[in-house]
């Protein structure tokens, strides 16, 4: 069945790498208990800019990879700050601050809970080193993974203060609106389910043998198909110069920066400072 559905998928960019029978009672949206998603950026987005970054910010038209990533592999003490920054997303926390500007702080659908956050290996794709950020959480609201990475990014660039974290998680406080990172490195890679797994494993009913929707035995196509069609993309729009310009607009991102007066006329929000000091941020662990 995969073979005859993918000869029909043949010249797009969609392929079916295994299918299996799942209980009648399944359903991959409302069962999903997490799901784990890969962002891969530049190594060079996560340095301070330089005196000719400064001099030119406008990402050049005919920059190459090479050219972008002659600073190499992040050192030792650079990965460390990185997964210092990253490791503060864990835990249940409020998102508002990471999404768009419709929700607030007292809004509960932006608590949400982060299970692990975290780089893996650096990689040299055509000539630029990546580096892969792994978000698995319960679940993400709108743009959250890409404005979390552009905080890490800023922090990493000496752009915003080194507590920015824990002041976006502050429930009082809306920050000024956080750029959001590019969308082409951004990949769901798996949906778990782990309650049905459980199910599935301890059914002793005499019934057909489920497998597992995990997919184990696709995880060699996954990575091929990672390789072959996901990552030249990211290469591509790496070239033209979509980080640069990225980095251009977030050197530029003031946290501080006063908030747009809301609609009829109320009050403008009390300095962050102050909202600080009556309510700590939230960081509540489960």
């Amino acid at each position: 069945m995969a073979a005859a559905i993918n000869r029909q998928l043949e010249g797009s960019a969609i392929r079916l790498l295994g299918m299996e029978r799942a209980s009648a009672s399944f359903c991959a949206h409302t069962m999903c208990s997490s799901r784990e998603y890969l962002y891969l950026i530049p190594a060079y987005c996560f340095r301070p800019k330089s005196s000719s970054a400064e001099a030119d910010p406008q990402p050049s038209s005919d920059a190459t990879p090479a050219a972008d990533s002659d600073d190499g592999l992040l050192s030792d003490e650079e990965l460390s700050a990185v997964r210092a920054a990253l490791s503060q997303f864990v835990g249940t926390h409020s998102f508002h601050n990471f999404t768009d500007q419709k929700v607030s702080g007292a809004d509960k659908t932006a608590t949400r809970y982060m299970m692990a956050v975290d780089i893996g290996e650096q990689q040299r794709i055509s000539g630029t080193v990546f580096v892969p950020i792994r978000y698995h959480g319960q679940s993400f609201m709108l743009h959250q993974i890409r404005k979390m990475t552009s905080f890490v990014t800023a922090l990493m660039r000496r752009t915003i203060p080194t507590d920015a974290i824990q002041r976006a998680f502050c429930t009082a406080h809306k920050l000024p609106q956080i750029p959001k990172a590019p969308a082409s490195p951004l990949t769901l890679r798996r949906c778990f389910y782990d309650r049905y797994e459980k199910r599935r494993a301890a059914a002793r009913d005499g019934g057909p043998e489920r497998a597992s929707v995990h997919f184990p035995c696709c995880a060699s196509e996954q990575q091929h198909f990672l390789t072959a069609h996901i990552y030249p993309h990211i290469v591509e729009r790496e070239a033209e110069g979509e980080f640069r310009a990225f980095v251009s607009e977030l050197d530029k991102y003031d946290i501080d920066a006063p908030l747009p007066a809301a609609p009829g006329g109320a009050d403008d929000p009390k300095p962050l400072g102050e909202q600080m000091g009556s309510e700590p941020p939230h960081d509540e662990s489960t």
